[in-house]
């Protein structure tokens, strides 16, 4: 599954834990963006003037990626079960294959 290109801070390239939306639409990752904001007053996508003031939290995207990481945690936690009861037959079916040939050795006849 990968991850929706929204999601992702154009400076970074990592989803973004807590998006920030400037007067243009472009979202960054808050911490990203104020490092860069340090050290330029412009956008490091459209090199329009840019100061931290002029960027807010982006509420909506925020809710989107954190439903996007509940179900990637949802999906890994049933790949877990899966995979666990996967193990739990492979072990089973061991003791019965163990069961079954102690069975045949015992019933042969003495030689």
């Amino acid at each position: 599954m990968s991850i929706p290109s929204r999601f992702l801070c154009p400076i970074t390239y990592k989803m973004m834990r807590i998006p920030v939306v400037d007067t243009e639409g472009t979202n960054y990752e808050l911490s990203a963006i104020q490092k860069w904001l340090k050290h330029s007053k412009s956008s490091p996508v459209t090199q329009s003037y840019l100061t931290f003031q002029k960027l807010v939290l982006n509420d909506k995207l925020l809710l989107e990626i954190d439903a996007y990481k509940e179900a990637l945690n949802e999906i890994k936690l049933k790949k877990l079960i899966d995979d666990a009861i996967l193990i739990e037959r492979m072990h089973t079916m061991k003791i019965v294959i163990e069961a079954v040939k102690n069975a045949l050795e015992n019933e042969r006849p003495d030689s």
